[in-house]
């Protein structure tokens, strides 16, 4: 029940803080907790992780419930193409995801180059 709950907030974060702002009791009680359990390494990216999570938890839902979602009224052919419309949406989020990371990755590589560098100096 608490994984449930959990991701329920999850899902419904960035929903959430839009509709009540980032001082709401909720949001507030998720980024204490996030910060508390130090899912990051300071309480800023603490926030930019919890938001991460929030989309990779609402994408997993819609991927997983994409047949179940939509209008009761569409025939089967308009369903599937609903689908197939959604994990395409989903596909590219993660192409671009992927991207970001590859940078990021690249931008770490070089800092630690930068690192090793400075050690041999030593």
């Amino acid at each position: 029940f608490r994984d449930a709950m959990v991701a329920s907030l999850l899902m419904y974060y960035e929903d959430v803080k839009k509709d009540l702002g980032p001082g709401s009791l909720i949001i507030k009680a998720m980024h204490q907790a996030a910060t508390t359990f130090r899912i990051s390494d300071s309480p800023e990216l603490c926030v930019k992780t919890l938001s991460e999570w929030a989309a990779a938890v609402r994408t997993r839902f819609i991927a997983a419930n994409a047949k179940n979602l939509g209008d009761v009224d569409l025939t089967e052919m308009e369903r599937q193409g609903r689908i197939i419309e959604t994990m395409q949406g989903i596909l590219v989020q993660n192409l671009d995801m992927n991207k970001k990371l590859g940078t990021e990755l690249e931008f770490i590589k070089g800092e630690l180059s930068d690192v090793k560098s400075m050690l041999h100096q030593l």
